[in-house]
């Protein structure tokens, strides 16, 4: 399979049901409540209604009709990405990024003797990723599709990179290749884009048959990088060119690949039927399976390691993000690095979010829920350390600050507050209310965190004065 892409597997003696044709399934309910309404004004006016308007409702009833068939087949991936599963995009048609105005000079932000906000910006278009900071800018994807780039000195625009679906998965190598990922959970193809960050400039990219809603895992030494597309599993590329290395077919993949001494770690869901996970390790040049293990659920978890290299933490769990239900629940788990075998396995009584925070300092892992609540765990036997709830509903994890010190942890709750807390205790230090509807982490530079949220960002600076009591 090495150096040259493989053919996509294909249903055979089956009916296909392309999932872009949804939206047509969709619209069948209301159809037919249309049609039922129109009958009962039809029967109850003696006939009168339909008579005199019959021409308009059927004109309307057909181009809406049209409509929902027209959209979904301009929309329908290429003949090549649906056989091979992916396809490389010509030079001549990369995006081109617009620049709306220089990038100012980097400054460093002013000397704060206590937490208080820097500077505070209105977007205009709705944030969707958890932003990157690159240089002297915020970088963040949209759900317009596009990724946009703001100075850190006062979050004006620099650059904007449009993209022809939502743009969720962004991470940076060192600050030399920005690689943005598209897509949720209706999309039925997405594109990975390798970019300048300076000036939004693709190096290259490639579409995938699926949707990329995490960020891929980077092998900078070596040139390679791992990446899931939802229902079309698990492709390795070369980093500087997006050739295909390799494809596993390994299931639903919605999390980011661990690599460790030639081996990568992988979360898939191999049948949906099933409502199982498996957490694969797998030869990281050609693919090959070195041993799997079975997991409750669904695969939420971006595998990491812990400080010996010998035990493998990760999540599962039932649930979808920015919908609560009832059944939401999640699992936290420590495995064998060796053989996966099962350490020990957490009931989080909520779904986790990623990714977790990893503290081996202090011998805990912090986990975020969909419920609003952060927890932490102890390393060595998943016993819990510490218990708090921040809002209503988390669909962004929280984050780690920079900084020497006492570890500080920052969140963003979707009903709008911004806490920041102690890491080993979940104590919360300081709070402010921003703006509903973040899907976005906080991240953080020097002495400012960066929050954003749908339509707005705020740059908080002094965070050392929280961790000295000030």
């Amino acid at each position: 399979m090495t150096g040259k892409i493989p053919k996509f597997p294909r249903l055979s003696r089956k009916v296909y049901f392309f999932p872009a044709l949804l939206p047509i399934a969709a619209i069948v309910p209301w159809l037919l409540t249309a049609l039922g309404a129109v009958a009962s004004v039809a029967v109850f006016s003696g006939g009168a209604f339909w008579r005199k308007h019959r021409l308009k409702i059927l004109s309307v009833a057909v181009i809406f009709f049209t409509t929902a068939v027209i959209i979904p087949i301009i929309r329908m991936p290429d003949k090549v990405v649906r056989d091979q599963g992916t396809q490389a995009t010509l030079t001549e048609e990369l995006p081109v990024a617009q620049i709306i105005q220089p990038s100012p000079l980097p400054e460093p932000n002013p000397k704060m003797t206590k937490f208080g906000e820097i500077w505070s910006q209105r977007l205009n278009k709705q944030a969707l990723s958890t932003p990157v900071i690159a240089g002297d800018l915020l970088i963040f994807g949209s759900y317009k599709g596009s990724i946009d780039a703001l100075s850190l000195q006062n979050g004006a625009e620099v650059w904007s990179l449009p993209q022809k679906e939502p743009v969720f998965a962004l991470c940076l190598e060192a600050d030399s290749i920005l690689y943005a990922g598209e897509g949720l959970h209706e999309t039925t193809s997405a594109r990975l884009t390798a970019i300048n960050p300076t000036n939004g400039k693709p190096f290259w990219q490639r579409e995938f048959l699926g949707r990329i809603e995490s960020p891929p895992a980077l092998d900078k030494k070596n040139s390679r990088l791992w990446v899931g597309t939802g229902p079309s599993g698990l492709w390795a590329l070369n980093s500087r060119d997006g050739m295909v290395l390799w494809h596993k077919t390994i299931g639903h993949m919605a999390s980011t690949v661990a690599i460790s001494n030639n081996t990568i770690y992988a979360l898939a869901q191999p049948n949906k039927k099933s409502g199982k996970s498996v957490l694969y390790a797998l030869d990281a040049k050609k693919g090959d399976t070195i041993w799997k293990r079975s997991l409750p659920c669904m695969p939420w978890g971006n595998p990491f390691f812990d400080k010996t290299g010998k035990t493998i933490f990760t999540t599962t769990g039932m649930g979808q993000i920015g919908v609560i239900r009832s059944t939401d629940q999640g699992w936290a788990q420590a495995l064998s690095m060796a053989d996966g075998k099962i350490l020990w396995q957490k009931e989080l009584q909520g779904m986790p979010l990623q990714p977790d925070i990893y503290l081996p300092d202090i011998n805990i892992i912090i986990y975020s829920l969909k419920t609003g609540e952060l927890i932490a765990l102890n390393v060595k036997d998943g016993a819990t350390v510490w218990r708090t709830r921040v809002g209503d509903e988390l669909q962004a994890a929280a984050t780690l600050l920079e900084g020497k010190g006492e570890p500080l942890i920052a969140v963003t709750t979707y009903d709008g507050i911004f806490s920041i807390r102690r890491a080993a205790t979940g104590v919360e230090v300081a709070r402010r209310i921003v703006r509903e509807n973040s899907t976005s982490s906080p991240v953080s530079q020097n002495d400012t965190v960066f929050v954003m949220t749908a339509y707005s960002v705020t740059a908080y600076g002094g965070v050392h004065a929280l961790r000295e009591g000030h």
